[in-house]
């Protein structure tokens, strides 16, 4: 197979790429890893031979190339956090003790954003309690940090840290990254998940009893998780229909609590609610999914450990919960039973750690909050902040 530009200049080409025993069959197929320029028209050309013989090259078939809009994107974890840049960058910091900071090196912290070094076209990142997954635009995923548990998905990366991120072997076509605690899971494009860690022996990517799903989520890995389905029903870890919610877009989950947004812009919350992370205007526990009131419109959602932020169509952005480390980011250190809207907030990202949260604002800076005592919030400080702050970036 050849990929050829409007002039004819050839720009990939295949190899040979060996498919079907049986001659007849005039099926196959071939993954293309090296980038294109997006929204080019290209041409297609293929030859085929029967292991003798080789045909002429087929009439030139024409198409277009095209990818998604980049834009930029943050996901937070228990002691770091992240920023992909709408150029694919990833910048990171926060705790480096077994190098899940990407720096190259372990140990110490970094106070303020830094480049991830031979890491390109990122689409997403997931951050675990000391480890942390990247997926580039080819469906690949890279892992660095604390291997121990076999969270790194390698097995000739177990047992030790590795500060370096090196790709996971046997894992491609995936389309979106999660982690937490020492486990760590991906949804490939055929809707299947796939986890791995949390022991030494469960190394390489597993895959669970689902399909046809289109997002996952799992706030605490003592818990089970959900996952989201592309019909919008919602099921459990074991299969289980969750009732009662239906024209789900989004899922999320912390520390036996979880958060849906239906595509009617409400907010749907279950599960544990000690520290009014359910939004009800209580602390009483609920089996079965809510309506969190006077909240519509939403756009996003994210969960910390206990605590929730939602950002809405028009960039404002509503928080409750557990407020112990100032996470909320109202200047106090109160709790909220119910959704209150952060002032002076013009939201196009948002993301929630374990104990601190970020925005990243229309204007493109983001700002932080919460807890800091790993410089999770990227401030040049380590000291808890109330109210956001702006994240630095180094010029290195």
């Amino acid at each position: 197979v050849q990929i050829l530009d409007e002039t004819g200049k050839i720009l990939v080409d295949s190899g040979v790429q060996k498919q079907y025993v049986d001659v007849t069959n005039t099926q196959g197929s071939w993954v293309v890893t090296t980038p294109l320029v997006a929204n080019q028209k290209v041409q297609v050309r293929v030859k085929v031979s029967d292991g003798s013989l080789w045909s002429e090259w087929s009439e030139p078939g024409w198409m277009k190339y095209e990818l998604p809009e980049k834009r930029a994107s943050l996901v937070v974890g228990e002691k770091n956090s992240t920023y992909v840049k709408a150029d694919g960058t990833l910048w990171m910091w926060g705790d480096n003790e077994f190098g899940q900071a990407g720096l190259g090196t372990t140990g110490g912290k970094s106070s303020m954003a830094m480049k991830i070094a031979n890491l390109e076209n990122v689409i997403g990142v997931a951050v675990g309690s000391n480890h942390t997954l990247a997926l580039t635009q080819d469906g690949r995923v890279w892992s660095w940090g604390y291997g121990y548990y076999g969270q790194l998905g390698d097995k000739n990366r177990t047992y030790s840290t590795y500060p370096t991120p090196e790709k996971v072997p046997n894992l491609d076509s995936v389309v979106a990254v999660t982690a937490v605690g020492d486990y760590s899971m991906a949804l490939k494009k055929d809707g299947t998940v796939w986890r791995w860690g949390g022991s030494s022996s469960g190394v390489e990517p597993q895959k669970l009893n689902f399909t046809g799903i289109s997002a996952m989520a799992q706030g605490n890995p003592r818990n089970a998780g959900i996952v989201l389905k592309s019909d919008g029903i919602v099921l459990d870890f074991q299969g289980k229909q969750v009732p009662g919610l239906d024209g789900v877009v989004a899922i999320s989950q912390g520390d036996g609590f979880s958060v849906a947004l239906r595509k009617d812009g409400t907010v749907w919350t279950w599960g544990g609610n000690s520290y009014g992370q359910l939004g009800d205007g209580t602390t009483t526990n609920r089996e079965k999914p809510g309506m969190v009131k006077g909240l519509d419109e939403v756009e996003a959602i994210s969960v910390g450990e206990y605590h929730v932020i939602a950002m809405k169509k028009d960039g404002s952005v509503w928080v409750w919960g557990n407020n112990r480390d100032g996470q909320l980011g109202d200047g106090t250190k109160t709790n909220k039973l119910s959704p209150v809207q952060l002032a002076g907030i013009d939201a196009a990202r948002i993301a929630t750690g374990k104990s601190h949260s970020m925005v990243l604002k229309k204007d493109g800076t983001a700002w932080s909050w919460g807890k800091n005592e790993s410089a999770q919030l990227g401030n040049g400080t380590t000291v808890n902040q109330l109210n956001p702050m702006e994240v630095q970036f180094s010029s290195k």
